[in-house]
């Protein structure tokens, strides 16, 4: 499998052996925070959307409200239209809630990766002072 060239990989190599790869190694650490927050944010935040459209669309959330006043096999007298306005709104707060829960799952995990470095350093700072 071919790698792709990024500007630290595309770089010739030179007769310097370890001591260039050591540099390199660096340099690449000293890129990851910059790649972190910019392109590797920015797919994570594209990820995060589709999780929440993906989970409307699993719960489909637009079908239930579209329907939630329409009376359930054709039951239009009082009772019938009373049961199924009891029954669908029910519905639709139990795909509401498992919709909030799931936001707040993709939303911790959208978080924990903006943090991720964050804590990395932190916990490297306390550790070695």
């Amino acid at each position: 499998m071919q790698q792709l060239a990024t500007p630290l990989t595309a770089a010739p190599r030179t007769a310097g052996g370890a001591a260039d790869a050591g540099w390199q190694a660096l340099a690449e650490l000293a890129v990851a925070p910059l790649w972190w927050y910019t392109g590797g944010l920015l797919k994570v935040v594209r990820w995060w959307l589709q999780q929440l459209a993906e989970g409307a669309k699993r719960l489909s959330l637009r079908v239930l409200l579209s329907h939630w006043l329409q009376p359930m096999y054709g039951q239009y007298d009082t009772a019938g239209r009373i049961i199924s306005f009891v029954l669908r709104t029910v519905v639709i707060l139990w795909h509401v809630l498992m919709m909030v829960v799931w936001m707040a799952v993709v939303t911790v995990g959208l978080a924990a990766y903006i943090l991720l470095p964050a804590v990395a350093v932190w916990q490297l700072l306390a550790n070695v002072a």
